[in-house]
């Protein structure tokens, strides 16, 4: 299913992400700078050499906002701010790009067996994170709220595409969503000064979870 310019650009994106783990691991600034700042265009390139469905223009966007988030959060520090608030609204956008491909590929279907057990796993851990957050008092804690009930929404409309294609893409699409969670929740938590994470997990997280989301994707309207 790949074309020769697309097996390279995942072969690419593959070195491209273990350079960034172990640049993070051995606190390599400009590795991680460099490799980061590649992992987006690599897999546009993949994306674009692979999809053959309908509403590209979403993913290339979604893929577009998230290597502007990468970019911003590269000069993120605690005295720059504006860097980090730019990043989450890249992050919010991409989302928010995912969110109407998944809902707008699996149109009419609004309901499916994955999306009722997925929803009963998200609403206790979403009260819990919220709980959670809502305890330390962070000025950024109506943001975070807002921001998860959006991956929540991700995840939902991800599993609406169970028997509208390929159940492989459900799931790579799925699973992806949930990892794009994870990381995102990694990142909360440092930021409320609860930090239960290294840059190496959420690298990898995110990283895997981009990966997957645009797998998915292709499958899915393959």
């Amino acid at each position: 299913m790949l074309s020769p310019l697309g097996f390279l650009s995942a072969v690419l994106f593959s070195f491209a992400l273990s350079g960034n783990l172990i640049g993070n691991y051995q606190s390599f600034k400009w590795v991680t700078r460099i490799t980061k700042s590649l992992l987006m265009p690599l897999l546009l390139l993949m994306f674009i050499t692979t999809y053959q469905g309908e509403r590209p223009h979403l993913i290339y966007l979604a893929l577009g906002f998230s290597f502007l988030g990468d970019f911003f959060l590269l000069f993120n520090s605690k005295e720059a701010n504006t860097f980090f608030i730019l990043g989450s609204i890249s992050f919010i956008l991409a989302h928010i790009c995912y969110f109407l491909w998944f809902l707008l590929f699996s149109l009419p279907n609004l309901i499916s067996p994955l999306m009722v057990l997925t929803t009963l796993f998200l609403v206790p851990l979403t009260i819990w994170f919220w709980k959670t957050i809502c305890r330390h008092g962070h000025r950024y804690t109506p943001s975070l709220i807002v921001y998860s009930l959006l991956i929540d929404l991700l995840v939902i409309a991800s599993t609406l595409t169970w028997s509208k294609g390929p159940l492989l893409g459900t799931l790579l699409a799925f699973m992806g969503a949930l990892l794009f969670g994870f990381s995102d929740f990694l990142i909360a938590m440092r930021v409320i000064g609860r930090p239960a994470d290294d840059n190496v997990m959420v690298m990898m997280s995110y990283s895997l979870a981009q990966f997957l989301l645009v797998c998915g994707v292709v499958l899915l309207a393959y």
